[in-house]
């Protein structure tokens, strides 16, 4: 597969996957697999797997009182 994609496909991959895309919806945009979509992130992006912060870590603690 690695042979049909180019660097910057599979650095626009690595950027959506880290943007929140999830792997399912990458695959549906390039036409693979999820899996294959994930094979791919494993082989060429060291940071995988990449968990962004949950929205609740976003946000300011509430104060009380």
């Amino acid at each position: 597969m690695t042979d049909q994609l180019s660097d910057a496909d599979l650095r626009l991959m690595i950027d959506a996957y880290h943007g929140g895309t999830p792997k399912w919806r990458i695959g549906e945009q390039w036409s693979i697999s999820e899996s294959t979509v994930k094979r791919l992130l494993q082989a060429n992006d060291p940071e995988y797997p990449y968990r962004p912060p949950r929205v609740s870590q976003l946000r300011r603690p509430r104060r009380r009182g």
